[in-house]
């Protein structure tokens, strides 16, 4: 008795029901992402209050001074406090700003080219920022280090500068955007189909293009065999030749 189970053609496609997992494959890509921009975005606007820099004079006979410098501005002790820094809060505020509406546009499958774009041009912005931040920091270390140069020969004078945590933050969240990028740029669009479901659709037709394999001999299901139609002149390959 031939059994009733009809046998499966091709590759196995997705839950006919139409329903589809977005915490697995390539859909996961815009959840990372989302998370890495996130965490880019706390890191930055956190960078912002912490010292970016900071550097300590001391003087033969004198008390000396501290100078540390944030996103926001200078704070230090220095009896004398003439002219001013570039404020970096602002830029890095609104970088943070980009990476969170990029945050939100990766959680969008309709959205992901988008989503991509804007990620690329918020890390890109932030990219440029903790340039400026990187290069300001340079410039005080190389100012404190003539300071000391000039002053050694008439007072003994002595310097410390240091990377404030600031600036690693700021590092460590233009490390995390980038690879937030290359997640937004790989993860589908919401067009975008695999080749099993190419393969196999929801409704059970084939794609074109797609062989299947044929039924087996004698088993339920099988397509029957369709007569042939006789053309007039043609022999019938059934009939032996007289």
């Amino acid at each position: 008795m031939a059994s009733l189970d009809p046998v499966p053609s091709g590759p196995a496609g997705p839950d006919p029901s139409g329903e589809r997992t977005p915490f697995t494959g390539p859909r996961l890509f815009g959840i990372i992402a989302a998370v890495l921009l996130v965490l880019a975005a706390a890191l930055t606007v956190v960078g912002t209050f912490q010292p970016l820099f900071s550097g300590r004079v001391t003087a033969l006979g004198q008390p000396g001074f501290e100078l540390k410098l944030t996103g926001w501005g200078v704070d230090t002790d220095a009896p004398q406090q003439n002219g001013g820094v570039p404020l970096n809060g602002l830029p890095l505020v609104f970088a943070a700003a980009l990476l969170l509406g990029a945050a939100g546009l990766c959680l969008l499958p309709a959205l992901r080219r988008a989503a991509g774009l804007l990620t690329a041009v918020a890390t890109a912005f932030l990219a440029g920022a903790g340039w400026v931040v990187a290069m300001q920091v340079l410039s005080w270390i190389d100012t404190f280090r003539s300071t000391e140069a000039s002053a050694e020969a008439a007072l003994q004078v002595d310097t410390t500068t240091s990377v404030g945590l600031g600036t690693w933050l700021f590092a460590g969240a233009l490390v995390l955007a980038i690879a937030a990028t290359v997640f937004a740029l790989r993860a589908p669009s919401a067009g975008t189909v695999s080749v099993a479901e190419q393969a196999t659709p929801r409704f059970g037709l084939p794609a074109p293009g797609v062989t299947t394999a044929p039924y087996p001999p004698n088993q339920a299901g099988a397509p029957a065999p369709q007569p042939r139609s006789e053309v007039p002149g043609e022999p019938d390959p059934a009939k032996p030749l007289e």
